[in-house]
């Protein structure tokens, strides 16, 4: 092996090894959930907006629907 290529697998490897420490130090901050019109829903704005949802229900002493069923209605 000559200098040269075992310099560029030297440098391969540091680029491997920096790489998969980098994407391991990665973490998803928030996913988009629906797009409507040209309007971008966040999961963290769903989730903020089924809170305030949720909060008022049990306010006025109104059952709540199935989590499934209320996700799909606050998202239309």
């Amino acid at each position: 092996m000559n200098i040269k290529t075992l310099a560029l697998a030297m440098g391969l490897a540091t680029a491997a090894i920096t790489m998969s420490n980098t994407q391991a130090a990665t973490q998803i901050l928030d996913q988009v959930v629906a797009i409507v019109d040209d309007d971008v829903i966040m999961a963290s704005e769903l989730r903020e907006r089924l809170a305030a949802i949720t909060e008022s229900l049990e306010a006025r002493a109104v059952e709540l629907p199935p989590e499934d069923e209320l996700i799909r209605q606050t998202l239309d």
